[in-house]
């Protein structure tokens, strides 16, 4: 049986979920999660994320999902990315850097594996949701990466 929350809709049959794209200032890289074999899109590599709970804003969604998916919580600097949104489909992006890479603690339930990667250098098959920002986005998380200490073109 695949292991599926239920999501809630709160807009006119519309999803809503948020994520964060985490990356460790000290290595440039960023932390992807392997999904589960009782998740929908299994063995994709994708950020950590979820829905959104009633009363609960996007980015603290993000960060109780990284927690509940990592085990981590630490001190973070945050930046917005992009939202994708669709007739019934809202998923807010948000940048996150910490100072340095950790080991998750996996639900595995969610994910089977993690790594931490380089931009230039990332696992597949990716999530189709990591690819299209990555279309779209990269140079705003370079800058954001920039903005904060962390140089991804010298890593």
């Amino acid at each position: 049986m695949i292991y599926l929350e239920s999501f809630e809709k709160f807009d006119q049959d519309k999803l809503f979920a948020s994520g964060l794209w985490v990356f460790s200032r000290k290595r440039g890289r960023l932390l992807l999660g392997k999904r589960s074999d009782q998740v929908t899109r299994p063995g994709v590599w994708g950020v950590f994320g979820g829905k959104i709970e009633s009363g609960e804003r996007p980015l603290e969604a993000a960060k109780r999902e990284l927690l509940e998916e990592t085990g981590w919580s630490g001190d973070m600097k945050i930046g917005t990315l992009r939202c994708y949104d669709s007739d019934t489909f809202k998923f807010y992006n948000f940048l996150a850097l910490i100072e340095d890479e950790f080991i998750p603690e996996l639900d595995p339930r969610e994910c089977s594996a993690y790594l931490w990667a380089d931009l230039d250098n990332l696992p597949t098959p990716l999530h189709y949701g990591v690819r299209w920002i990555l279309k779209r986005d990269r140079n705003t998380i370079e800058k954001f990466l920039q903005r904060w200490g962390r140089n991804p073109e010298t890593a």
